[in-house]
């Protein structure tokens, strides 16, 4: 039978050590208590698992196996740690652990917080509006939030759908790009399960939806979640089963998309908890939030991660993030009123016309859409003569892919010198956002 010491209290020697020492001389245990626990404390030196069941708020050091500790909590653990001795967990919280882009709202290139009310528009970067039916949602960037977050998506309904037809629907989304989860390995019997997590305030109460469904819209799983009381921030979080059947891209494509609904029509109405054959995101238990004139909806710290558990949000260097979102679009805005924003050397292609072109900030998804400002916000100044007045300087698309862009601005008047190298700047005159932009979204 092996002896047992039962004490009541230990006093320590000065220097905060302790030992055992057994009757034949050899020490059995030593530590010293205010540095901590290590293998050279015990007789053989070792620390296995039959001498630590449970570490909290204790120092380890030492060669440390996983499978020598049951539990740690709140450890700190010192000596060579290696990848056999650290779980999957641990790394896939290293990185890119949140899938969502723009989980906490904070950046809006194309609206600075204006509210935007057209489905497939985006009230702020990387969420879109998705809506069908009598009713109208009206999205923007919000100031209300909850503790730790600076921002949310602000959703109002500002036209009521009474009487939802089976076709009708009303969402929020954002699809997430297949390089983005490609180690998911969804549509294979190795798919993980994740977890969504998310902040979120409503108006009205009872049960609400959210659901991912793949790129082609051909694979759903809605889960219920319920908003107890009115405005007020609850956090929410869902845990879902990999799905092992249907098409996940793993390219530059839309793997999937996460989608919050305000109400659907019996067409996109499924059973809660399981995987289904189609394009679903609601079930008939549903809140009719959108029947409700100015019903509000706000949404925040969206998370999507790997695992059955719901981590703190990750929260990434604003400049990161920015850095994230241009990938899909941005917006280059050069300043006027008087600021003559610089925008880049120029090239004149005749006597009333000049090139001019920039590298993307970000390399894009795809080759983009570009979008200019108006005619009159942009100015065309010629090396050695006169600069170009504003009136009537307009800029159309040149060239573009994936990398850089370049333009064609076309004076009213020609006093370029062909082959001469120019500059092209923002309009101080003009009271409008000169910018070039570029959306590759999904």
């Amino acid at each position: 039978m092996a002896g047992q010491i039962i004490v009541s209290s230990i006093k320590t020697d000065s220097d905060n050590s302790i030992s055992f020492v057994a009757n034949t001389g050899a020490t059995i245990f030593s530590a010293n208590l205010a540095s901590g626990l290590s293998a050279s404390s015990f007789g053989d030196n070792t620390i296995t698992s039959d001498k630590i069941v449970s570490v909290a708020n204790t120092k380890i050091a030492g060669n440390i196996v996983s499978s020598q500790i049951t539990s740690v909590a709140n450890t700190q653990l010192t000596g060579t740690v290696t990848s056999a001795q650290v779980g999957s967990s641990v790394y896939e919280g290293m990185g890119m652990r949140n899938r969502i882009i723009n989980g906490d709202m904070r950046i809006d290139q194309r609206n600075a917080g204006a509210s935007v009310a057209t489905s497939a528009l985006f009230p702020v970067d990387r969420f879109q509006l998705s809506f069908s039916g009598g009713g109208v949602l009206t999205s923007q960037r919000s100031t209300t939030a909850p503790a730790g977050f600076t921002n949310s998506l602000s959703t109002t309904a500002s036209t009521a759908d009474a009487s939802v037809a089976a076709g009708d629907f009303y969402a929020i989304q954002q699809r997430v790009e297949g390089f983005n989860a490609a180690d998911l390995s969804f549509g294979t019997a190795s798919a993980k399960t994740v977890t969504i997590s998310f902040w979120v305030r409503a108006s009205i109460t009872g049960t609400y939806c959210v659901a991912i469904t793949n790129g082609a819209n051909a694979r759903s799983y809605v889960a219920e979640y319920s908003i107890s009381a009115a405005d007020t921030w609850e956090y929410k979080s869902v845990t879902i089963a990999g799905d092992t059947s249907g098409t996940w891209p793993t390219d530059n494509s839309a793997w999937g998309r996460i989608r919050f609904s305000l109400g659907g029509g019996t067409d996109s109405q499924t059973t809660a908890g399981a995987w289904a054959a189609g394009n679903f995101y609601t079930t008939s238990n549903q809140a009719n939030w959108i029947g409700t004139l100015n019903a509000t909806w706000y949404v925040t710290g969206v998370q999507l991660e790997v695992g059955s558990v719901a981590t703190p949000f990750e929260r990434r260097p604003y400049g990161t993030e920015l850095n994230l979102c241009y990938r899909y679009y941005e917006k280059n805005i050069y300043p006027t009123n008087g600021s003559y924003g610089f925008i880049g050397i120029s090239l004149a292609r005749s006597t009333d016309a000049a090139f001019v072109g920039a590298y993307w900030k970000q390399e894009k998804r795809t080759t983009p859409t570009l979008y200019l400002s108006a005619v009159g916000t942009f100015r065309l100044n010629n090396m050695g003569a006169s600069d170009q007045t504003a009136g009537g300087v307009s800029a159309q698309v040149n060239a573009i892919n994936q990398y850089s862009w370049q333009i064609l601005l076309n004076s009213p008047s020609a006093n370029l010198t062909t082959g001469y190298a120019g500059y092209i700047n923002a309009e101080g005159g003009s009271t409008s956002t000169c910018f070039v932009a570029g959306d590759s979204e999904l």
